[in-house]
């Protein structure tokens, strides 16, 4: 690839960080790190990574990554601080996501009642262990009576085989699950939603993650149901872009469904709120 002069490297994963360190060491080049997760702490959170030597070697690997970059970005304040706290001297920039708003035809106002045969309430995103997607199912299950409120998943991931058995289970036919789209569908896929529900699991840890999926809902002017506390809870409460319900806490995103779907006008109010904060702040 000829002369390199700085190398930007993404993290996670891990391994993705160690090869841009020896290929930047190889060409000499500056070693930048932009980290959107802290790993391994998410994975072990999770139960995902419980070998102790492999905690050990990839804490010994991660805590390298930080050490020998010349500059790390970081896509969250609640990353830097855990970041900080063990490199107190490490330059660190904070670089959030964003998105392009132009993007994104402005949908707030679109699913007023009375003009739509349904109100749906969407997900796009990762179907992991961090998203708590068993919250989502089991609202749609409280809220099941009311036939006009559906559910549509986009995505994939690991949890998503257990999550359709649930479906199955709980016979949920107002929820369907849709395969993963490419990122350039997305302004269409938001453009169907009423409400973009983005959950994450209970922890300290998860306090300071701010989900992408976030920036793509202000921009597109889609109300947001937002069960996830710490930095992103914030974020929403200044750009008063939705209704922020516990994590993990079933009744409540139910509730904050049902106030949406009674209250268009408030729905469209948040929406508008949400494009124009994402417009100031986060438009690529």
């Amino acid at each position: 690839v000829g002369p390199i002069d700085i190398l930007i490297v993404q993290s996670p994963p891990l391994f993705a960080g160690l090869a841009g360190f020896i290929i930047a060491r190889l060409k000499g080049s500056k070693f930048v790190l932009n980290v959107s997760d802290l790993w391994p702490e998410t994975l072990i959170v999770l139960k995902l990574l419980r070998n102790r030597i492999g905690i050990r070697l990839s804490t010994w690997l991660e805590e390298l990554l930080y050490r020998e970059a010349d500059l790390i970005s970081a896509q969250t304040r609640g990353i830097i601080k855990n970041i900080r706290g063990r490199f107190p001297d490490k330059r660190i920039v904070l670089v959030t996501c964003g998105a392009n708003v132009n993007d994104y035809k402005d949908a707030s106002g679109s699913g007023l009642l009375g003009k739509k045969a349904e109100f749906i309430a969407g997900y796009a995103g990762l179907h992991g262990r961090a998203q708590a997607l068993d919250t989502v199912l089991r609202a749609a299950q409280i809220l099941s009576d009311n036939r006009r409120i559906k559910f549509r998943l986009f995505g994939d991931g690991s949890e998503k085989p257990r999550l359709l058995r649930l479906h199955n289970e709980l016979g949920l036919s107002q929820v369907e699950f849709c395969d993963s789209q490419p990122k350039w569908r997305m302004p269409a896929v938001l453009e169907t939603f009423d409400v973009s529900i983005v959950p994450l699991r209970k922890g300290e840890l998860f306090k300071g993650v701010l989900p992408a999926k976030m920036f793509e809902a202000m921009a597109a002017g889609v109300p947001i149901i937002l069960s996830v506390d710490g930095e992103a809870r914030r974020l929403i409460e200044n750009a008063r872009a939705g209704i922020c319900a516990e994590p993990e806490n079933l009744q409540a995103m139910a509730q904050a469904i049902v106030n949406l779907y009674e209250s268009p006008v408030l729905a469209q109010k948040l929406g508008l709120n949400g494009r124009r904060y994402a417009t100031k702040h986060f438009d690529w």
